[in-house]
């Protein structure tokens, strides 16, 4: 009677607690926390929830490769800049004749010639050219906003690779509880069976929830460092990161402040941004038939002088060319044009209604995600209850070693729910908020 309670008071302290004593391994040495750190290797650097936005906003991938797309627009306007801009090139030139070339007595062109120049050309017209340069400007405002866009997502990423590994580690604890319930169990069971008051098959079902528990753990815990490895790649750390505390986001803002802000959401700006620019190269379609006017001047050296070139000389050029017939391009241009302005409209309207769409759904999931975590937990509560009742069945002898098995697997599966759904509450709730477009979600507060 004594080894039942002992048993009874055991199993209800461990799956009460949140975390639990020194635990025997396979080999029934305890497995002290010294023990567990050498299984598992070297220590994995830790890093908070605030830590891991802020590398997540400045060096994920996705912010880099974002700013390298906005260095090649920038890049693009110097391009187009010099489409305009006032060019000047030098030429020199040596000539080499098997001979003199004469005309009676006079020299035309020498056995050997020396030709220098140089030559500046300045567009003065090229309205089509300027248009180029400010629609290339306009492009780099919008990979400045996708910029901004690209830190939303890698919040996104790292916020789920971060609550994956709380949430595994969460499993793990819960796993190594069952662990050492199985364990003790186990041991219950063989006493019994000595004492001659158990049976050998007891014993064997003890023994196989306990290896079902050991299989268990060890996916659990495969699963950790799978998370911890994918929390690395995605704040660009070579190696696993673990995660360090929980969190709770700050106050969330109103559904009807959330549709405001999303209305300014990164994506949507570039968006907008975009099909501004889009249609302004519609309504600039006139710019295709206007003629360009350049400028060019050329100084030059000969030697020796020639009967077309003196020894030093200059000119200068005024060049108009008027566009007359291109074949059709500039029509096909100006419909293809047309296209893109309209598909860039559907396109914002889509992505508004997306955004609100996502908006109000985060906020009901939200809602819902803390009523199901509340259940989850009522569920936990009423399967520890029922492990209770079942351990005193079996203590007076009216319940079965069956019973007791399946009120700790429920148990174990109840608190494996209520840690799942704790996890999808907390990041349904950072979602909201960048849903909404709000980025400062710099904040952490410790679970207490």
């Amino acid at each position: 009677m004594k080894g039942r309670v002992w048993l009874v008071s055991s199993v209800l302290m461990l799956f009460s607690a949140p975390g639990f004593a020194a635990e025997a391994g396979p080999d029934g040495v305890p497995e002290t926390n010294e023990r567990r750190e050498q299984e598992r290797g070297p220590r994995i650097p830790q890093i908070s929830f605030a830590e891991a936005l802020r590398r997540a906003g400045a060096e994920s991938y996705r912010v880099q490769k974002a700013r390298a797309e906005m260095g090649s627009a920038a890049a693009e306007v110097k391009r187009s800049r010099a489409n305009w801009l006032p060019t000047l090139d030098g030429v020199g030139t040596y000539t080499r004749l098997d001979g003199d070339r004469v005309v009676g007595d006079r020299v035309v062109s020498p056995a050997n010639a020396l030709n220098l120049s140089a030559q500046l050309e300045v567009p003065i017209v090229r309205a089509a050219r300027w248009a180029d340069t400010a629609r290339q400007k306009e492009s780099l405002e919008v990979a400045e906003g996708r910029v901004t866009e690209a830190r939303r997502q890698a919040l996104m990423d790292a916020t789920r690779a971060y609550l994956r590994v709380l949430l595994e580690k969460r499993n793990v604890e819960i796993a190594e509880r069952a662990v050492t319930v199985a364990q003790k169990q186990l041991s219950f069971m063989q006493t019994r069976e000595q004492e001659g008051v158990g049976s050998r098959l007891e014993v064997t079902r003890a023994e196989h929830e306990l290896h079902t528990n050991l299989a268990y753990l060890a996916a659990r815990r495969a699963s950790v460092y799978e998370a911890q490895e994918n929390l690395g790649v995605a704040l660009l750390h070579d190696g696993p990161l673990d995660a360090s505390g929980s969190l709770l986001p700050s106050e969330l803002p109103s559904l009807a402040d959330a549709l405001g802000s999303a209305k300014e959401r990164p994506d949507l700006v570039a968006l907008r941004a975009q099909a501004s620019s889009d249609q302004k190269r519609v309504d600039q379609a006139y710019l295709d038939y206007l003629p360009n006017l350049t400028a060019t001047g050329m100084a030059f050296y000969q030697n020796p002088p020639s009967v077309n070139f003196p020894e030093f000389g200059w000119q200068l050029q005024l060049v108009l060319m008027v566009p007359l017939y291109d074949g059709g391009r500039r029509y096909g241009d100006q419909e293809a044009r047309r296209a893109q302005a309209q598909a860039s409209r559907t396109e914002i309207r889509q992505a508004e209604l997306a955004a609100a769409a996502e908006v109000r759904a985060k906020a009901q999931q939200v809602e819902s995600l803390l009523v199901a975590w509340q259940e989850a937990q009522n569920s936990a509560r009423v399967a520890r209850e029922a492990l209770a009742l079942a351990q005193r069945s079996f203590e007076e002898g009216s319940g079965t070693q069956i019973e007791l098995i399946e009120s700790e697997r429920n148990v174990r599966d109840a608190e494996t729910n209520a840690a799942i759904a704790e996890m999808a509450w907390l990041e349904a709730r950072v979602l909201y908020r960048l849903a909404a477009g709000r980025l400062d979600i710099d904040g952490e507060t410790p679970r207490p």
